[in-house]
């Protein structure tokens, strides 16, 4: 599980560097929310969109690899795989958990990353005059993170779908 947590940690550090670097560029009141058309309208302070920003992606570089340390916390009877008599039985129960932790990790990865992505489009949007968001760049992101846990829910239902050969 080390490769996925390193990972989020980098992007939670890429985040921290984002507001570092824009901080100084950001007007006083910048535009935080959009409609639908890109156009700003709501506004926040810059402080306070910054540190919701730093908040923001602490807690989501934390909480997926949290859920997966809890799991092993929790009785097995309220975790719900295909094929529990197989993946949950004793011999395969710590292999199943690391993996399900590792997962719910690359699942945080994925999320963040749109996170990181969703604040950067903030930001630029309030060097436009009026601010005004990137509306295909933010449905892009936002297209590409659902395919994203689109692939990441159909894999994590397959790999446990099916059993290995025995043989």
């Amino acid at each position: 599980m080390r490769t996925p947590v390193l990972v989020l940690l980098v992007l939670f550090l890429l985040g921290v560097a984002q507001a570092a670097w824009y901080a100084p560029q950001l007007p006083v009141r910048p535009a935080t929310d959009f409609a639908g058309d890109g156009a700003a309208s709501g506004w926040s302070d810059k402080d306070d969109l910054l540190t919701m920003q730093i908040v923001l992606l602490a807690v989501m570089a934390w909480l997926f690899p949290l859920i997966g340390w809890s799991l092993r916390r929790i009785p097995v009877k309220y975790i719900s795989l295909p094929h529990p008599e197989y993946w949950l039985a004793p011999s395969r129960l710590a292999s199943t958990l690391a993996s399900l932790a590792r997962s719910l990790a690359w699942l945080g990865c994925g999320t963040t990353l749109f996170m990181l992505w969703s604040f950067q489009l903030t930001i630029l949007a309030n060097f436009a005059e009026p601010p005004r968001m990137a509306t295909a760049a933010m449905w892009s992101g936002l297209a590409a993170y659902l395919a994203f846990s689109t692939g990441w829910t159909l894999r994590l239902i397959l790999s446990y779908q099916r059993l290995p050969r025995r043989g």
